[in-house]
Order: C-alpha cells, then sequence, then structure tokens
C-alpha cells in the first residue's frame, strides 16, 4: 500500500512554461490525503514560493524545499541542513566579483539577493512573489544559509567550469542548467528531506513512490520505492527512476482508482 507520494514541481507538476498549479493536481492531492496518503512537494524552490504555489492544499502535504534544505510539514521544521556560513560567504563574494554573475541566498522563509542590473531584481521579485530582501552586506542575513543560487545572465556555462572547480568539493552541486548553478551544504538533496519524512511516520520505502524531470531528482528516485520520470526526462534518468509518465494526475488516479 502506497503511504507517501513524492513530486517535484517545475517540469513535472508544473509543465515547462506554466506557473500556476492546475485544480486537478489540488483534487488528487485532497483525494489522496483523505486516504492516508501523505503527499510530498519536493522542490528546488524555497519554502516562500511553494507556500503560494500550494495554498489551497498546505494544510494537506508536507514540503521538501531547497532542494532538500529545509522540509517542513504543517508549519513545523522536520529537518533543516544549512551551509557553513563562512564557505558560504566566501562564494557569495566570488559571485560578486564575477561580471554578469548574480547570487540568491535562500534562508527559511526569504531569499536574499544584492542585485547587480535592473533586470535580475525583477525576476527574482517575480519568481519569489516579493518574498525576497535586497541587501547592502552579508551581514544583513540573519539567518542560515539554506542554498546558494549563482545566476549568469549569458548563460550558466561562461563561468560553472570556475565555480565547479572551486567549490565543488565544499558543496553539494544540485544544479547546473541554462542561467544557473545551484550548492547546498554537502550531502543534501532531495533524498535528505523524503527520507527524514518516512522516519518521521514509520513509513518503509516500499510504500512510497515519486515523480519527477530532472538529475536533482535522481537522489529522490533511489530513495522512494518506485518512480516515475516524465516522458520529458533524459533516457538516463528514466533508467535510474525505472518508470515514466506523461502527467502526475493521471498516474496517480491511475494507481489509487480514483
Amino acid at each position: 500500500m502506497i503511504k507517501l507520494i513524492a513530486s517535484d514541481v517545475d517540469g513535472t507538476l508544473l509543465a515547462r512554461g506554466e506557473n500556476k498549479i492546475s485544480q486537478e493536481a489540488f483534487d488528487v492531492i485532497d483525494a489522496v490525503s483523505d486516504m492516508g496518503v501523505l503527499f510530498v512537494i519536493a522542490s528546488g524552490r524555497p519554502y516562500c514560493e511553494l507556500k503560494h504555489l500550494f495554498e489551497p492544499v498546505m494544510d494537506k502535504i508536507a514540503l521538501v524545499c531547497s532542494d532538500g534544505a529545509l522540509t517542513v510539514y504543517h508549519g513545523k521544521n522536520v529537518l533543516k541542513s544549512s551551509m557553513d556560513r563562512h564557505k558560504a560567504e566566501e562564494l557569495l563574494y566570488d559571485v560578486e566579483m564575477k561580471p554578469d554573475c548574480e547570487f540568491l541566498v535562500y534562508g527559511e522563509f526569504i531569499a536574499y539577493m544584492k542585485p547587480k542590473d535592473e533586470s535580475y531584481d525583477l525576476k527574482i521579485r517575480e519568481t519569489c512573489f516579493n518574498n525576497v530582501n535586497v541587501i547592502n552586506t552579508f551581514k544583513n542575513i540573519g539567518e542560515d544559509y539554506l542554498k546558494v543560487g549563482i545566476y549568469n545572465k549569458k548563460g550558466i556555462a561562461q563561468v560553472e567550469d570556475y565555480f565547479l572547480n572551486k567549490w565543488s568539493r565544499d558543496f553539494e552541486v544540485i544544479y547546473s542548467a541554462n542561467e544557473w548553478l545551484e550548492f547546498t551544504a554537502p550531502g543534501v538533496n532531495k533524498s535528505v528531506g523524503i527520507q527524514a519524512l518516512m522516519d518521521k511516520f514509520g513509513i518503509k520505502k516500499e510504500e512510497t513512490i515519486a515523480f519527477g524531470d530532472s538529475y536533482n531528482d535522481m537522489g529522490m528516485f533511489e530513495t522512494v520505492g518506485c518512480g516515475y520520470a516524465m516522458e520529458t526526462a533524459k533516457d538516463k534518468l528514466k533508467e535510474i527512476a525505472g518508470g515514466s509518465c506523461k502527467r502526475v494526475e493521471q498516474s496517480v488516479k491511475e494507481i489509487f482508482g480514483l
């Protein structure tokens, strides 16, 4: 019997280009929750974004935010994994010195930036639904650093090798594509949040399934009993997942006979 469903957001519950969770997804979450199944949103997005996107069902779900750095259930932290503050600030200073590069620091419930370019400022405010503070100095960040995102408007490939060669030994490399490269504390990914919830509720591996579309979902697929990669995912990820699907909502309906 399935007791936990974990799902990525971007490219999974949200198709490319979409910015609003469907009513069908909310209905499915409501239905499985009524059956005693825990629905887990596992995303690279911070808590502030996920809370906004899933507001109608926040009392039904658990959130694995910032790629596993923060796991929240009913407004309470289940697990938090912080970056080494001194090393993280060295990384941020490094980003500041690089032309065309910007940073985004993920805290528990808000994000922080020090924009060089107005277009980046507007982009992040829209993405984070204005749950972002502009800082003048890192000392203004009065909380733990959960994740650091590095943005390059010309494409992260311009600086990727530099940051990976210098920082991948100190931090976990979570995501690298398009304009972004992201780091968390060593060993932190979505799987640690999923495992923390499994431990909290006494859920076995064979009682879990997960849906995802990107390589930052690999750890999650290895943690659950059955994985489903989206049809748009790379073939290697589908092999790791063990299965594939077109839409999360339809697959969950079929699994539970909804």
